[in-house]
């Protein structure tokens, strides 16, 4: 994507967030975007926001957004599932929004919403915070760790159906039976 409209994307956004919440986004992560959407989490002093525009003409339109504050966030409290129709559910107690599936998993972007929240709280320079956050991270990734070998196995497991399939119609057509259940 043209860097010149990425600019014009975050110099929009961050008019946006001064409009609504009178300060400019912290930090800015884009999850996926083109010319006529962007979806972005962004970082304020008290809060992250999941942000969903459409670009139209220059402009922001119609925002989707998840606000999660400091101060309602519990470690672990935000939650993501990919759906069965490819999108991402991002939910944070009552409130959810849906964004478009990408190759980064939702459980990266939960972890960095975490972390930030964390941050804003000051959990990282409690010893016995930092601890818990570590437990927390290990168990997030012995969970992705999890979700990939099931993700291998599904793919190994559609791989021999196929090669099963593929050996027995070779076998009837070797033998010269002829496929006719199509």
């Amino acid at each position: 994507m043209c860097g010149r409209l990425v600019n014009h994307q975050l110099k929009l956004i961050h008019e946006w967030c001064f409009r609504q919440y009178g300060e400019e986004p912290i930090e800015a992560v884009f999850w996926t975007q083109d010319e006529d959407f962007i979806q972005v989490f962004l970082r304020l002093s008290q809060q992250v926001l999941i942000m969903d525009f459409i670009h139209s003409n220059g402009e922001l339109n119609e925002p989707k957004y998840l606000s999660i504050h400091v101060e309602s966030w519990m470690p672990g409290s935000i939650q993501t599932r990919r759906l069965p129709n490819g999108t991402i559910r991002f939910k944070h107690r009552v409130k959810e929004i849906f964004l478009l599936a990408k190759n980064d998993s939702p459980e990266t972007a939960q972890a960095l919403l975490e972390e930030w929240l964390m941050e804003m709280r000051g959990d990282l320079v409690k010893p016995r915070e930092k601890s818990r956050r570590l437990a927390d991270i290990k168990r997030l990734k012995d969970r992705i760790t999890q979700l990939i070998k099931q993700a291998e196995l599904n793919s190994v497991s559609e791989m021999l159906i196929e090669a099963e399939y593929n050996l027995e119609m070779a076998s009837k057509l070797l033998s010269g039976q002829h496929h006719s259940d199509s």
